[in-house]
Order: structure tokens, then C-alpha cells, then sequence
């Protein structure tokens, strides 16, 4: 039978209780679709020991400027330390185009600096580096930018390709992601065509093409769960080394989709890395996309959620060692350390506000070698 909602910290603010049932359910098809799923690790010896890794938001190239303030390596280093005292093994580094790329970008030299002294931090450390690239989030809350973009598939790959091998060449990262959210690019880039099934592919065919040598680099590319798994199909069919994966919402047809995924990964003996996973949620007003997502990263900061992320990221677990994953990253790593309690106040104020408010408190945490049970779940869930 359906598990009952669990508990969470607080109340549930009347407007979020449809919403928090409505999540509990997916969680449940979630659930019993892993439990269907057939265990790759029995017949698959390919693919590396899994990694369970967090998003390194220190690092991500959306916090652009303050990459290069004084003490912005420190802080790495105190979330990498924090991490490894959680138990994860791995960190996700977003290093968004066209921070590397000096026709874009005067400071692009100091950038790639930056990211080399934090591969360095990471290895020291003993991490596992997987790098994603796409495009930074102008004119949202997570980065203020604009830039004249090219208005072609290959144009966008050119540059891909271009700020790829300077990370390579850099960062030397274990795993590579080109592509994950082919509507995202399309929508930051406003090539529509990215979006395509056929864009997908010329876009990959590129980028793969003008890169050259990759090294001991692994090149991954994927189209996300809400996408058909045609797209994957596709993707594989090219000389990618590893298929790029990524879990938001749980409706019944992408728990469908993120099944399927792992079958083709078994299928093509190419290795899955899923870098970006969480509970997303969604209301009919916020249906993903750009636009939406700081609204989305505002309600992930509160508490009473805190329950469900801990499911969430426990099915996850299990289906990445059923799926025979190489490496699977939660993004809002800070709700690892810790949550923000929702009041009437925050609810009302900006999502800029509260997700200071939830850094502040993240990193008290990670200070004091404090963990939310959502980040226990994920690090230490056998």
C-alpha cells in the first residue's frame, strides 16, 4: 500500500499541503518503479564503482564575479571538507560558457585559474570531478548577464567545444557534460532549434567533432528525464563516452523515462552519470524552465520539505545501484547541511533573501559538522 506522507519538521503551510501530498505520490510510483527495475549490477562489469556526489555551489560559474573575490577558494575548500565528512566522493562543477572563452569574457584567463586551483582542492581531497557545461543563467537570480550568443546549432557547438577543451586542458575533470537540457540551452541561447531531435544530434555530431582529443576525459551527453527517450537513443548513438542523465519531476511518464534510460545505458555499455537530481517542486504556475526556477530553488529551501528530499534522495540512491550508475550528484547541496524554516515573512519577501538566508545557514553547519537527515540519507544510505 502507499506509504503515508512522512512526518515533516513543522507544519506544512496551508498553501504547500496539496502539493506536499501530491509529492508523497510520486514518490510512490518512484518507489515501486525501482523496486520493478531489473538490477544491471548482476550482469554489467563495465562501468566504474558508483560515486555519490553533491553539486559543488561554491564553484558554480553562475556566482561569476564573486569566483574571483578573496577568500572565494577558501570557502571551497570549506564546503569540499564538509562534503567529505558527509561521505560523498564526488562534486559536480558548473562551469557555464562563456566564462572560459576571452571574446566573451576579459577575465577569462583568471576564471580558468580559478577552476584549476579548484580541480586541485577536489583531487587533493580525493574527489571524483564530473564538469557540466551550458550556458550561465542571465537575467535570473542566480547570475546577471547578456551576451550575443550565436543563432545556430553549430554556432553554440563551436563554442562548447571551444570552452571544452580549455576545461580538459585545466581541469583535467573524470567526466565531461556537453549537453543535459537541450529546452534549458535552447531557452538561455534562444536557438530553438537545441531543442530538436535533430538539433540534439548535430549539436552533440559538433561539438564531439571540433573538440579533437579528449584525453582520459569522458565526454557525456543527455537530453534529461522529461525528455522522450528517442533523444537518448540518438545521443548514443554517437561517439559519446557516458549518457548524461538528469531527475526533477516525477510524473509517471519521466519515472518511465529515467527506467528506460538505465536499460539503454546497459544496452550500449555506456556508462550513466546523472549530475543533476532533486525533488522538483512544481505547481501548475511552475512548470520548469529558466523562468521558473528561482521560484523553484526559493520553496526547496524550506524545511517542512525536508522529509520528502530525504525520500527522494534515498529512491535515488537506490535506483542508481540497481541502474548501475557511475556517479550520481544532488544539486541543492546545501540542504545536505541544512534547511530554512518557513515563515509568513520569508514566504512574502524575495527569493534572493531566502536563499542568502539558506546559504548563511549552510554554511553554519558546515562549520559546526552539522547534517540534515536529507543529507544522511544520500551519503550514508547503504
Amino acid at each position: 500500500p502507499p506509504a503515508p506522507p512522512p512526518a515533516p519538521p513543522g507544519p506544512v503551510p496551508a498553501q504547500y499541503t496539496n502539493m506536499y501530498a501530491g509529492l508523497n505520490t510520486q514518490l510512490d510510483g518512484y518507489q515501486a518503479a525501482v523496486n520493478a527495475m531489473p538490477d544491471y549490477r548482476v550482469s554489467s562489469h563495465s562501468t566504474p564503482p558508483f560515486v555519490a556526489a553533491a553539486e559543488l555551489l561554491d564553484a558554480n560559474g553562475n556566482r561569476q564575479d564573486e569566483l574571483l573575490q578573496a577568500g572565494a577558494l577558501n570557502e571551497v575548500g570549506q564546503e569540499l571538507d564538509a562534503l567529505k565528512r558527509l561521505g560523498v566522493r564526488g562534486v559536480t562543477i558548473g562551469i557555464k560558457l562563456p566564462l572560459l572563452l576571452g571574446q566573451y569574457t576579459p577575465q577569462a584567463a583568471k576564471y580558468a585559474d580559478f577552476y584549476a586551483a579548484v580541480a586541485k582542492q577536489a583531487r587533493v581531497r580525493g574527489f571524483t570531478i564530473d564538469v557540466e557545461l551550458g550556458g550561465l543563467f542571465c537575467g535570473t537570480v542566480f547570475s546577471t548577464c547578456t551576451y550575443a550568443y550565436p543563432h545556430t546549432v553549430s554556432g553554440w557547438a563551436r563554442l562548447t567545444a571551444e570552452q571544452a577543451k580549455i576545461v580538459i586542458a585545466r581541469v583535467h575533470p573524470q567526466y565531461l557534460d556537453i549537453l543535459s537540457e537541450p529546452n534549458t540551452e535552447a531557452e538561455l541561447t534562444s536557438i530553438r532549434a537545441l531543442e530538436t531531435l535533430n538539433g540534439v544530434v548535430q549539436f552533440v555530431t559538433t561539438t564531439l567533432q571540433q573538440m579533437g582529443r579528449r584525453g582520459t576525459t569522458k565526454i557525456g551527453a543527455g537530453a534529461a528525464s522529461w525528455f522522450p527517450i528517442s533523444f537518448d537513443r540518438a545521443i548514443a548513438r554517437t561517439s559519446v563516452d557516458v549518457l548524461i542523465d538528469h531527475i526533477y519531476p516525477l510524473t509517471s511518464n519521466i519515472i518511465q523515462t529515467v527506467r528506460a534510460t538505465a536499460a539503454l545505458a546497459h544496452q550500449t555499455h555506456k556508462p550513466l552519470v546523472a549530475d543533476e537530481v532533486w525533488l522538483y517542486k512544481s505547481t501548475p504556475s511552475l512548470n520548469g524552465g529558466v523562468t521558473a526556477s528561482g521560484s523553484e530553488a526559493k520553496m526547496d529551501a524550506f524545511s517542512f520539505f525536508e522529509p520528502l528530499d530525504e525520500r527522494f534522495l534515498s529512491i535515488t540512491r537506490e535506483w542508481s545501484m540497481k541502474a548501475d550508475v557511475a556517479f550520481t550528484s544532488p544539486f541543492w547541496s546545501q540542504q545536505l547541511f541544512s534547511y530554512t524554516t518557513w515563515t509568513p515573512q520569508l514566504e512574502a519577501g524575495s527569493t534572493t533573501h531566502t536563499l542568502a538566508l539558506l546559504d548563511q545557514e549552510a554554511a553554519a553547519a558546515m562549520a559546526n559538522g552539522a547534517f540534515s537527515a536529507s543529507g544522511l540519507a544520500w551519503a550514508r544510505s547503504p
